[in-house]
């Protein structure tokens, strides 16, 4: 959810010190991350009272609905201190590393306080200021499409794309979860972004979302295979055989980067891979959480991942964890259309990305699907 990212991590002042001496040259050269002072008070709020969680719920309740953020909070060591020069130096750098349009940061005292990065360069609504939005989209984005997922079962569908002069935003009295995907203009490699997540419950906004289904809490990778199966079954699908050692190996090469982000040219290698083993690739999901319950929330809330999750060509998954444990990648695909590539064609370095709407995210990378 992406899907949405958020990463809490406890910075020593020696490390961020390291890397703002790093990064400060290319950050200050640099006009592009923009200061977002209207995340500066919200997430003062949370950061400071210290939230029990820092989830999407916990966004929602404080009035924001931006996904794709990363969040650090920072502590000094015993002997050190933060100043607010040092930390917003850090929130900038931060943002140009990971190619993010906007940054924000706080301090709650001198040893502690945060630093923020967003792919959205400004505030965007779905329910207000339209014409703002429409602005940005197009401003920032090679194309768009805003999407919804029923709160029950059922397969998410399209609202309104960049395709249509006059895109509404309404999902009418349904309950459920609206998103809003961007492929960016830059960087040119990426794939497509999630901006927004929008819970509604008969069509108003809500600050909560609706519960997984099937999830049988257990706390393992092998519960989110199996939950998966079980969400696909409930819809009368097949189940999707996981027990393929090259798609997991894909999966796991896709994890390398540690990004939320998808890259196009990592998925179309993977693609290329896949079709040496006779599979053809359909798809990336990307989340980053830090249990598998909250792995398969972030696959069922957005309605992209769920596009992927519920792709009725599917018959074959593949699933893998970042070494830190926070970023997983499940990939999907099925028995091959196309003969398999001869090893010789597989690192042409002059096949150029072929995924015209990248990722879906948080589905995700999805190719060739629509919703």
């Amino acid at each position: 959810m992406h899907t949405i990212h958020i990463r809490a991590v406890k910075e020593r002042l020696l490390i961020f010190l390291i890397l703002t001496m790093l990064h400060l040259h290319q950050a200050e050269a640099s006009s592009g991350p923009q200061f977002r002072e209207d995340l500066t008070s919200p997430f003062n709020t949370i950061v400071c009272n210290k939230a029990a969680s820092l989830d999407h719920e916990r966004l929602w309740q404080a009035g924001l609905n931006e996904a794709g953020l990363t969040l650090r909070i920072l502590e000094a060591s015993a002997v050190g201190s933060l100043s607010e020069k040092k930390v917003r130096t850090l929130a900038k750098a931060m943002a140009v590393r990971a190619d993010h349009r906007s940054w924000s940061f706080g301090l709650c005292n001198q040893k502690t306080g945060w630093v923020l990065s967003s792919p959205l360069p400004a505030p965007v609504s779905l329910e207000s200021k339209r014409s703002q939005t429409l602005k940005i989209l197009s401003k920032y984005c090679q194309s768009w499409h805003v999407d919804f997922a029923p709160s029950d079962h059922g397969y998410p569908e399209q609202l309104s794309s960049s395709r249509e002069k006059a895109p509404s935003f309404l999902a009418g009295k349904r309950s459920g979860m609206i998103s809003l995907s961007c492929l960016p203009k830059e960087p040119t490699w990426s794939g497509e972004e999630l901006w927004l997540l929008y819970p509604l419950k008969q069509g108003q906004r809500s600050d909560s979302a609706f519960p997984v289904p099937e999830w049988a809490e257990s706390g393992t990778e092998q519960d989110l295979t199996k939950w998966i199966n079980r969400v696909r079954g409930r819809h009368g699908l097949p189940v999707l055989n996981f027990s393929e050692p090259q798609l997991h190996q894909v999966a796991a090469d896709l994890t390398i980067s540690g990004l939320l982000r998808h890259d196009k040219q990592q998925m179309k290698e993977a693609e290329m891979t896949l079709r040496k083993h006779s599979f053809d690739f359909l798809g990336e999901n990307r989340v980053i959480a830090y249990n598998p319950e909250s792995m398969a929330r972030l696959f069922w809330l957005s309605p992209r991942h769920r596009g992927l999750l519920l792709n009725k060509e599917a018959r074959f998954g593949g699933i893998a964890q970042a070494p830190d444990r926070n970023l997983l990648v499940f990939i999907a695909a099925r028995e091959s259309r196309k003969p398999p590539l001869a090893v010789r064609d597989l690192a042409d370095p002059g096949i150029a990305p072929a995924f015209p709407e990248g990722r879906a995210e948080t589905g995700s990378g999805q190719k060739g699907q629509k919703l």
